[in-house]
């Protein structure tokens, strides 16, 4: 078993249009998707091919080396063949089973995070956060 981490804020589609968090649609509809395109970002989906069936994912929020994990939910991958989501226009991503949910209020992890935590997607490799992250379901 596998532990992921995946953000949920990502740009609209159009350049005018403003960032936006959709970690309450990935909860609502049971789906972690990118929010780039396969030609934007390949590598992207690379890790994301990664993924198997009953693999932990999580939600975070961090995209700055400098401030702390936090997680907004926590999930088991249920199928990991990555199809378009029709509630999230379209964007590819797996089908998840979220167990903890705390979009409105997420977890600071105080373990040390990797400076992987910043990426968009990522495998965790760092023990003691996995361990903490576990200890919320």
């Amino acid at each position: 078993m596998a532990v992921w981490g995946i953000g949920a804020y990502f740009l609209a589609d159009k350049p005018e249009d403003i960032p936006e968090d959709h970690a309450s649609d990935f909860c609502k509809y049971e789906v972690a998707v990118l929010g780039y395109t396969e030609e934007q970002k390949p590598a992207y989906y690379d890790v994301m091919e990664k993924m198997k069936v009953g693999d932990l994912i999580y939600i975070k929020t961090r995209f700055m080396a400098d401030k702390p994990l936090k997680v907004k939910a926590i999930g088991i991958v249920t199928n990991a063949e990555i199809l378009p989501k029709d509630a999230l226009k379209g964007k590819k991503g797996v089908d998840v089973h979220w167990i903890k949910k705390s979009v409105n209020h997420p977890i600071e992890i105080k373990a040390k995070p990797s400076a992987n935590s910043v990426r968009t997607i990522f495998e965790e490799k760092n023990d003691d956060v996995i361990r903490e992250i576990i200890s919320h379901l």
